[in-house]
């Protein structure tokens, strides 16, 4: 019996152990399917990265709409030229260059906002301009053509409009000096990212992607022709009126923001890279020891009781600051910031304590925690610098690395007023020194020849006695200082006004 029953089950016992083996051999084969697609998928990433468009994916971020030009080819004397057009009027006008390059020629453009553009200063005080003299010095036998295509107001994703404009004008360098106004347009973003786990599959990031490219168009519609002040009304009030970015407090638009602004520096850097041309990516300075943060908030969670407190001491500190007693501002405001110590004022203020005591490296330390914790930064703030030096390195470009520039030539090694003439605007000597190192970098990466010290020495450019900002630029910064909050600075900006009306009423160029 027990024989009979063995032998009757033995089929069916047979059919269970093929059944088993297929269904193991089927999960093995999908395994190794899967296994094999997710390592294409992190192969493609790989060549992919730095390109921002994977699988044809077109920017992500945004989409813009009247997209004019900033150059138009024109006849001039029988040969054909680029003149700047009437449009991105933020972009210095009045330029051109010839569609041909000479064949002794070095053309170099310079991308970014108003501190690359050289506001307000005259033209001829900007980096661009002194980079270009300081060329021409050192090798008389080429034609140096250095077009500034940097806009006051312009972030990376603006920058980037431009540049893929300009590459196509056969350029030798490409300067990219970008950070400052990342906060400025108010974006807003769509979530890039799946989420954990999911996100660890470089397969499920691809076809997230994809369905994105296909399913949905970038949130944010930016105008290329269409842009000025009046676009910046709402982020200046916000200053004013102490109110917090969304970018900045929320911190999946925030990281949303940073992978905008890498998207746009690797795009640039890939894309000369393919195309075998010259490009440089340099470090942003900013005011950290003399530039009250935009706007600061108290941390979440900070209960009424805990406010009164802090804003108890926090008064403790500053009135100690300003009387002179630096070991009580200390003490006081080292216990508001241990209270909240994501207030960035309070930072700011603790750091101004360190400084008037001599403890320069606490004080920076300081300085760059309150840049970190500004709620509207307007300035290019570490995170930033981050991006830039990995970018840099995974494409193995130079970085020149003005910030360390500027640093050395102050006694704190902390950058304020000493060399720029507001939060990140270069004085008419640090235009100098940028233009100075860039003509460096350019010699160590091999794009120009070796020059010995006497010729070095040579291209140093003399700084002009006179004052090199205009009226209106003298009344822009009183504004800005003013919408800003920077009131201990406007009796400067005033003097210098009155001094140049009176100058003018001498000269006759304005009346009374």
């Amino acid at each position: 019996m027990s024989s009979s029953s063995t032998e009757s089950s033995a089929p069916g016992f047979q059919q269970k152990i093929t059944r088993c083996r297929k269904i193991i051999f089927s999960l093995i084969t999908v395994v190794i399917v899967l296994a094999v697609c997710e390592m294409g998928a992190r192969l493609i990433e790989r060549i992919s990265i730095g390109t921002g468009e994977l699988l044809g994916q077109q920017n992500p971020y945004v989409d813009f709409v009247n997209r004019v030009p900033a150059f138009r080819l024109s006849s001039s004397d029988g040969g054909k030229v680029y003149r700047r057009t009437m449009y991105h009027s933020p972009i210095q006008s009045n330029q051109q260059f010839s569609q041909v390059k000479p064949a002794n020629g070095f053309r170099i453009f310079c991308l970014g906002g108003s501190a690359a553009k050289g506001w307000p200063h005259d033209v001829a005080y900007t980096y661009p301009n002194f980079l270009k003299q300081k060329l021409q010095r050192a090798f008389p036998d080429k034609e140096i053509e250095v077009i500034n295509v940097a806009g006051w107001s312009y972030a990376s994703h603006r920058a980037k409009f431009i540049f893929d404009e300009i590459i196509e004008y056969d350029p030798d360098l490409i300067l990219i000096y970008s950070g400052n106004n990342e906060f400025l347009e108010n974006l807003v973003y769509r979530s890039m990212h799946l989420g954990v786990p999911w996100s660890y599959s470089a397969l499920l990031r691809i076809l997230y992607s994809g369905w994105q490219a296909l399913a949905t168009k970038p949130p944010n519609i930016v105008d290329a022709k269409n842009f000025g002040r009046a676009d910046q009304v709402a982020t200046r009030l916000s200053w004013a009126f102490n109110k917090a970015s969304q970018l900045r407090q929320d911190p999946s638009q925030f990281q949303a923001l940073l992978d905008h602004y890498q998207y746009n520096l690797d795009s640039m850097v890939s894309e000369c890279n393919r195309r075998g041309v010259g490009v440089m990516l340099m470090t942003v300075p900013v005011n950290l020891k003399d530039w009250i943060p935009n706007v600061s908030a108290h941390r979440a969670d900070l209960t009424e009781k805990e406010l009164m407190h802090w804003q108890s001491l926090f008064r403790e500190g500053v009135v100690a600051l300003e009387e002179g007693n630096n070991q009580q501002a200390i003490e006081s405001l080292e216990l508001a910031t241990q209270l909240d110590d994501k207030y960035a004022e309070g930072r700011f203020y603790l750091g101004k304590a360190y400084h008037k005591s001599g403890q320069y490296q606490r004080a920076k330390v300081e300085f760059i925690k309150a840049l970190e914790h500004d709620a509207y930064p307007f300035r290019s703030i570490p995170q930033f610098d981050a991006v830039l030096r990995g970018i840099a390195k995974s494409h193995d470009v130079p970085v020149v690395d003005i910030v360390d520039m500027l640093e050395r030539g102050t006694e704190d090694n902390i950058i304020g007023m000493d060399a720029l003439i507001d939060y990140v605007h270069p004085s008419v000597a640090s235009n100098e020194q940028i233009a100075h190192g860039l003509l460096l970098a350019m010699m160590d990466d091999g794009m120009v020849a070796k020059l010995s010290d006497d010729q070095l020495a040579a291209t140093k450019i003399e700084m002009p006695e006179e004052d090199t900002i205009d009226i209106r630029g003298l009344y822009s910064l009183f504004i800005q200082f003013l919408v800003m909050r920077q009131y201990d600075k406007l009796d400067t900006i005033a003097d210098r006004l009155e001094q140049r009306r009176l100058k003018g009423i001498v000269s006759g160029q304005i009346s009374k």
